[in-house]
C-alpha cells in the first residue's frame, strides 16, 4: 500500500539511485556519516555496515539531486523506508526505498 500511496507510475526517482555515481566531494559527507552512525543504533539492522552505506548513499544522492545541503534529521525520515528492506519476502529494492523517500519529501516536506 505504501508504494501506491507514494509512488506514481514512472516516478523519475526510481532509477536515480542505481544510476547515481557516488562522489567523494559531498560537502556534507562528515555530517551525513555521523548521523548515519547514530541512526537507530539500538536496532541491529541499522548497525550493519552495508545498511549504513546505503543510508549514506541515499542521503548524499538526495542532496546532490536537490542541489541542497544536508538537513539534520533526514536520516530519521529515511530510516523507516530503509527498514522495509529487513522484511523477508517482498522487500523493496534500494531504488524503491529511495523513490519512496524522495516522494515522501516532495509530498510532505
Amino acid at each position: 500500500r505504501w508504494r501506491r500511496t507514494l509512488l506514481r507510475k514512472g516516478d523519475a526517482a526510481m532509477a536515480a539511485l542505481s544510476s547515481w555515481a557516488r562522489t567523494e566531494d559531498c560537502r556534507d559527507q562528515r555530517v551525513i556519516e555521523a548521523d548515519c552512525a547514530r541512526t537507530r543504533s539500538e536496532i541491529e539492522f541499522f548497525r550493519r555496515s552495508e545498511v549504513r552505506e546505503q543510508l549514506e548513499s541515499m542521503l548524499m544522492c538526495w542532496c546532490e539531486q536537490q542541489g541542497s545541503s544536508y538537513k539534520q534529521g533526514l536520516n530519521e525520515v529515511l530510516a523507516p523506508f530503509l527498514f522495509l528492506r529487513a522484511e523477508p519476502g517482498a522487500a523493496p529494492s534500494c531504488d524503491e526505498v529511495f523513490a519512496c523517500f524522495c516522494a515522501f519529501l516532495r509530498r510532505f516536506a
